[in-house]
C-alpha cells in the first residue's frame, strides 16, 4: 500500500519555477523491476513541470524514465560547472538557445538542412540538460554568466520558452536536497508497500 500518489520539490529561477514530481507508484515498480536478492535498487521516476504566472506546462515526462537518482548526478555536475556558449553570438544572443534548436528541428523536418546549421547544432546540443517530446532545458554561461533555459512544446513546434540567470552553488545545493528527500521518501514507501504486501500474505496462509 502507498500512502501518497507522489510528492513534489519546486526550484525557484527568477521569473518562473520547475517542479519536480516524484511518481511514487511507478518508482515503486521500476525499483522493484531492477532489484534482486542481494542488493534494493531505488529508482526515481520523476516528472519535470514548468510553473509561470499561474499556468503550468509539462516539460519532461515520466513516459520513458530514466532513473531520476543517477541523473540527478549528472544534472548537479552540470549546473555546478555548465560549458560555455560557443562563439555563435551572431546566431543567437544569450537566451535565444532553446528557439534556435526548435527552429533546427523545425528545418530539419523540411529537409533545409543547411551547413552552417549543422556546424552551430553540434556545438549547441552540447548544453542540453534534458530533452522530451514535451520540452527541453538547456544550461550555459553566457560571457561567462550561469544561464537556464527551458522551453515547452504545446502543438507542433509552437513554444514558451524562458530563461534566467542563476547561481551554480544554489541550484546545486536545491538539488542535493531535492535528490535526498526523494531517496528518502521513496525508500519508506518501498518498505511500506512491502511489508504490506507481506502482511496480506500471511494472511491468506
Amino acid at each position: 500500500m502507498i500512502s501518497i500518489d507522489s510528492i513534489s520539490f519546486s526550484i525557484l529561477f527568477k521569473g518562473f519555477v520547475l517542479e519536480f514530481i516524484l511518481k511514487l507508484p511507478e518508482s515503486i515498480h521500476m525499483s522493484r523491476r531492477f532489484s534482486n536478492k542481494q542488493e534494493q535498487i531505488l529508482f526515481a521516476v520523476v516528472e519535470v513541470w514548468l510553473l509561470i504566472e499561474g499556468d503550468r506546462e509539462l516539460v519532461i515526462d515520466a513516459r520513458m524514465p530514466s532513473n531520476f537518482l543517477q541523473e540527478s548526478i549528472l544534472w548537479m555536475r552540470e549546473i555546478s560547472s555548465p560549458l560555455p556558449m560557443p562563439q555563435l553570438h551572431e546566431l543567437l544572443p544569450r537566451g535565444g538557445w532553446c528557439r534556435w534548436m526548435i527552429n533546427y528541428w523545425a528545418n530539419v523536418e523540411d529537409d533545409a538542412f543547411m551547413a552552417v546549421n549543422e556546424d552551430a547544432y553540434s556545438q549547441l546540443v552540447a548544453l542540453s540538460l534534458a530533452e522530451s517530446q514535451f520540452g527541453h532545458i538547456g544550461i550555459y554561461t553566457f560571457e561567462g554568466l550561469p544561464t537556464i533555459e527551458v522551453a515547452t512544446r504545446s502543438s507542433g513546434y509552437q513554444q514558451l520558452a524562458l530563461w534566467a540567470p542563476y547561481n551554480p552553488d544554489e541550484i546545486a545545493s536545491d538539488f542535493l536536497r531535492m535528490r535526498r528527500t526523494f531517496e528518502v521518501k521513496l525508500l519508506n514507501e518501498l518498505t511500506l508497500s512491502n511489508g504490506s504486501e507481506g502482511s496480506e500474505a500471511e494472511g491468506q496462509v
